[in-house]
């Protein structure tokens, strides 16, 4: 029995070992949202593309609830870990339904893409809707609320993975977002547009979603600087070509560039680009990136 087989280790030994027995060329085919399957390792085809602002989205029948900005003025933290519960537990059958009739296609796994925590100040962004307002504060306690009611409680595994997005300030023109640097001050960057992230850091969410309009966060103060603090560091520009996500459940504590890296934490973020990539496989590709699992 391989290492990668041996339900008695850990999920990181495991999927060390596994990459040890993939090729370049495997490792990089589970580097897009739509991964290839490896039929050598055991490893199937996955669709990490999945959406649930408000009910498991895009497939089939479901609950659905009011859009996250209807939720939000309830004011009620619980009631969104409550709405969560209820998504996750909806995902999990379907997906449960998929893999049993070998249906790994686009919106059928239990990767979500939710939730948005970013703030909503302008009606002329066109995705205010996905949002739980203007309000920091009252954003960050529900972010919070779903990503707990979403990943669930087991202390093992996830009952699904959360996605915190777009970080950080990404509040439209929805058209240009692919063209136009979103300029804000250090100071709102700080107070306004990162409590949130930092909130669902610390909850422990499973994913995060890069904005394809990001700011100048390295004249705002936010490090940049690889060698001295290399766990606050964040890649300033549009990092979608080699962007990571956590799609292991691992978390990574130090890291070299090209990695853009989530301030206070060390872990990667997920792009809103078309590339989806597995730390684990990154370590395949490029071994002398010293970065512990």
């Amino acid at each position: 029995m391989e290492k990668y087989q041996n339900e008695a280790l850990s999920f990181e030994e495991r999927a060390r070992d596994m990459v040890e027995h993939m090729t370049v060329e495997e490792c990089a085919s589970q580097m897009l949202f739509e991964a290839a399957k490896v039929d050598h390792v055991g490893i199937q085809a996955y669709n990490w593309w999945n959406e649930a602002l408000h009910g498991v989205a895009r497939c089939g029948m479901a609950t659905v609830f009011p859009q996250a900005i209807g939720m939000a003025s309830s004011f009620d933290p619980e009631l969104l870990h409550e709405v969560a519960e209820v998504i996750s537990t909806e995902g999990r059958a379907k997906y449960n339904m998929y893999q049993k009739y070998e249906d790994y296609g686009i919106y059928k796994g239990i990767t979500f893409w939710s939730p948005n925590v970013n703030i909503f100040r302008d009606p002329r962004w066109g995705r205010g809707q996905e949002t739980y307002g203007e309000d920091p504060y009252l954003t960050s306690r529900l972010g919070v609320e779903f990503v707990k009611g979403l990943q669930g409680d087991d202390p093992r595994y996830l009952k699904a993975a959360a996605c915190a997005k777009h970080f950080a300030v990404h509040s439209g023109p929805e058209k240009l977002r692919h063209e136009f640097n979103a300029e804000v001050s250090g100071q709102d960057l700080e107070e306004t547009y990162l409590p949130a992230f930092k909130k669902l850091v610390d909850c422990g969410v499973e994913g995060f979603m890069a904005t394809t309009t990001p700011p100048p966060l390295s004249r705002h103060g936010i490090p940049v600087d690889w060698e001295e603090k290399p766990w606050q560091s964040c890649s300033p520009a549009n990092t979608a070509p080699l962007a990571a996500c956590l799609s292991l459940s691992t978390t990574m504590k130090t890291a070299c560039p090209p990695l853009p890296i989530i301030p206070w934490t060390g872990v990667p973020i997920n792009s809103s680009g078309k590339t989806r990539c597995s730390p684990l496989a990154l370590v395949s590709l490029t071994p002398s990136l010293p970065i512990p699992i």
